[in-house]
């Protein structure tokens, strides 16, 4: 599955092991990302409780979201715990609590849940490249950053999530 440079076959998704950078030095994703890996300790992951809000640059803020990891069930599944503002307005609504199942168009659901299961199995930041797909609206491409959470340092719980729009596809990863 992974080809060069990292680059894995799956449309858009790239794993930022190490040091790796794809976003804009001191654009808000660029900042999460360099955040998230100061919070990273002796190899252990950062839980939600090393995540402080108050911390986060404003500008990020209204870009972030949290998915909590549900365990069970012959499959993973995600709830929306929290979710910036920017995604709020442009979702339509507000999917705080809901199955993200429940708040993306039914076509993206796989590819979603590939991205997502692959940041939960391999655990470091993730980038998926592709359409925002919630229910009822039009389609904008973006960047989407996913950071493993674990409250015990290694078993992922949690998902901290960063998006960027983009109103044209990115360049290929």
């Amino acid at each position: 599955m992974s080809g060069p440079d990292g680059l894995f076959a799956l449309k858009g998704l790239l794993r930022l092991g190490g040091d790796r950078r794809v976003f804009e030095p001191g654009s808000s994703a660029d900042w999460v990302l360099s955040y998230w890996r100061g919070k990273v300790r002796d190899g252990r992951l950062p839980g939600r409780a090393d995540i402080d809000m108050v911390e986060i640059r404003p500008d990020a803020l209204p870009d972030l979201y949290l998915l909590d990891v549900l365990r069970g069930g012959d499959r993973l599944r995600y709830r929306y715990r929290l979710v910036g503002t920017r995604m709020t307005e442009m979702a339509g609504g507000d999917p705080t609590g809901k199955i993200v199942d429940e708040f993306i168009a039914p076509a993206r659901v796989a590819d979603i849940h590939a991205w997502l299961d692959g940041v939960v199995a391999d655990p470091v930041p993730w980038v998926f490249s592709a359409p925002i797909a919630f229910k009822h609206r039009d389609w904008k491409w973006s960047w989407r950053l996913a950071m493993p959470l674990a409250a015990d340092g290694k078993t992922v719980d949690m998902l901290l999530l960063h998006y960027t729009l983009g109103m044209e596809p990115p360049a290929p990863l």
